[in-house]
C-alpha cells in the first residue's frame, strides 16, 4: 500500500469480545494519523498482517467508547450527546445489580459496563464517559486526546463546581494502566475544592487506593498552609494546567511560556501560586 492510498483506502476495526463484538469502517489515513497503534498497524512498511488485511481486531476495547474515539478522530472534537450537559441522556437499567445505590460502579472489564450510565447524575455520566475514552487513548496511543480530555475534565469541573464520583474512582484506580495526569488531576481537584462533605455522605464506597493518595495530598496542603502558601487550584490556568497534567512527548506545549529553553523543569508551588492567584 503507498501512502497515497492511505487517502482513500479504509480498514476494518473489529472491536469488542466476540458475543459483543461490532464493526466499524474507518479511512485508514484517520487512524494512522490519531493513534501510534494504528500507524504501527496500518503502516506501508508494517510487518503486521494488519496492514495487508486491512483488518484490526480490538477484543478488549469496549465499542461504545470506541465510537467515541472514532468521532473525535474525525473531528477533532470532544462535542458528544454522552458527554453534551444539554442533551437527554438515555435511561436504561444498570448491568451490574451489585452497585446501584446512587449510581453504578464500572468493572474491570469494560465490555461489562455498557449500559452503567442509566441512575447516574448528568454531571458524573460526562466523567465517566471522559474516563473511559482517556483510558482507550492510552492504549490506542494518541497523546492528543489525552491531553484534550484533562482540558474538557477540569472545563467541567469549573463550569459546574463538579468533582468525579465514586464509580469515576473506580475506573480510574481499579484497574492498572498508564494514568497520566489525570489521577493527579482528579486528586487536585478533590484537595482544591470543598468534597469533605461529599466523600463522607456519598452513598458509594469510594476506591481505596483513591483514598488513601487521597489523604497523602490532603496532608501536603496541610504543610503548605503552615507554611503560608494558599490552596490553589491549578487546572484553572491554561500554562499550569499543560505543565501538571499534560503530556507532551509528542506534541508542543499548549503555551508558548513553556516552550523556551529558559524553563525550568518543574514549576515551584510558589510559581503556581504566582499566577492561579493574582495579587499573590
Amino acid at each position: 500500500m503507498s501512502y497515497r492510498q492511505l487517502y482513500t483506502t479504509t480498514t476494518t476495526v473489529l472491536v469488542g469480545p466476540p458475543h459483543n463484538q461490532q464493526t466499524f469502517i474507518a479511512h485508514t489515513l484517520i487512524l494512522t494519523s490519531s493513534s501510534r497503534f494504528f500507524a504501527a498497524a496500518l503502516s506501508p512498511s508494517s510487518i503486521f498482517t494488519e496492514a495487508a488485511a486491512k483488518s484490526v481486531s480490538l477484543p478488549e476495547a469496549c465499542p461504545r467508547v470506541f465510537s467515541f474515539w472514532l468521532q473525535w478522530a474525525y473531528s477533532r472534537n470532544l462535542a458528544h450527546e454522552e458527554v453534551d450537559w444539554d442533551a437527554d441522556l438515555p435511561s436504561s437499567p444498570p448491568s451490574n445489580p451489585q452497585r446501584t445505590t446512587g449510581g453504578t460502579s464500572p468493572t474491570s472489564n469494560e465490555n461489562n459496563t455498557e449500559n452503567t450510565a442509566g441512575k447516574r447524575s448528568p454531571r458524573h455520566v460526562v466523567f465517566f464517559h471522559l474516563i473511559r475514552l482517556y483510558k482507550l487513548a492510552g492504549f490506542l496511543g494518541c497523546e492528543e486526546l489525552r491531553n484534550a480530555i484533562i482540558d474538557e475534565i477540569a472545563r467541567v469541573a469549573v463550569k459546574r463546581n463538579a468533582v468525579p464520583g465514586p464509580d469515576d474512582t473506580f475506573e480510574l484506580w481499579g484497574v492498572e494502566y498508564e494514568a497520566g495526569g489525570l489521577r493527579e488531576l482528579v486528586l487536585d481537584m478533590f484537595v482544591g475544592m470543598r468534597t469533605e462533605r461529599l466523600l463522607m455522605e456519598a452513598k458509594d464506597e469510594w476506591d481505596e487506593r483513591f483514598l488513601r493518595e487521597l489523604v497523602v495530598k490532603e496532608k501536603g496542603k496541610e504543610k503548605g498552609k503552615v507554611a503560608g502558601v494558599p490552596v490553589v487550584q491549578p487546572w484553572r490556568d491554561e500554562c499550569v494546567r499543560c505543565w501538571t497534567y499534560h503530556e507532551h512527548q509528542e506534541t508542543r506545549r499548549c503555551h508558548p511560556l513553556l516552550e523556551q529553553e529558559s524553563m525550568p523543569l518543574v514549576l515551584t508551588k510558589q510559581e503556581i501560586v504566582k499566577r492561579v492567584v493574582p495579587g499573590w
